[in-house]
């Protein structure tokens, strides 16, 4: 189980950095329309090898994002057989992040009633404090996780946590998701600070959601 998730971090990270570079090359038409075929190629590939996880890129005039979808009915579906199990969780929340401390047992069973389509996510470590949000998608009939990319550059992480232990549920091992279309490359010209910076600029104001 350790190899899968390990393979599953390594190409979800890899898409996230190409994405976020797609992204910084946005207004340059002549390295995107290199690019995007194969990028998505590969996505096609990922989306089939795991059949329990969607990613959806699609860029605007002025960014591009990449957006994650769970198979999952409603969002407490993912929250108790995922989230809530992940060590750490310290607050919820269904209008904003740190409503309620997950401590205190009778303010957070009030809030986990009140739940309808979206619950802000808090969790501390020595580490760091970090976070995410679940969201309904009636389109889409799964579950949004809007999220940090700079989460996606840590394997412990609870948002990694979480999209392997959802993603490994139902996944075809055989699929090598970049044989057909090879490895994209943009990722691979960066040192790791520079990819560090490059998550952080794709989506600044994911907590706005």
């Amino acid at each position: 189980m350790q190899k899968s998730i390990t393979a599953f971090h390594r190409e979800l990270l890899e898409i996230v950095e190409n994405a976020a570079s797609l992204n910084k090359f946005l207004h340059d038409a002549k390295t995107v329309d290199k690019g995007m075929k194969k990028f998505l190629g590969i996505l096609g590939e990922f989306n089939r090898k795991y059949g329990t996880t969607k990613l959806a890129f699609s860029c605007s005039v002025d960014r591009c994002s990449l957006r994650i979808f769970l198979k999952g009915n409603d969002v407490m579906e993912i929250f108790k057989g995922h989230a809530a199990s992940i060590p750490g969780l310290k607050s919820l929340g269904i209008g904003t992040f740190d409503e309620v401390e997950i401590s205190k047992e009778e303010e957070s069973e009030n809030l986990l009633g009140k739940v309808k389509e979206k619950i802000y996510l808090s969790y501390s470590s020595q580490e760091s404090d970090t976070g995410f949000i679940l969201e309904y998608s009636r389109k889409q009939k799964s579950v949004e996780v809007i999220y940090d990319p700079a989460d996606i550059a840590i394997k412990s992480s609870p948002l990694v946590r979480v999209l392997s232990q959802v993603a490994l549920k139902k996944f075809n091992q055989d699929i090598d998701i970049f044989k057909k279309h090879g490895h994209l490359g943009f990722s691979g010209l960066l040192s790791e600070e520079e990819k560090k910076q490059l998550l952080k600029k794709f989506n600044p104001h994911w907590r706005d959601a």
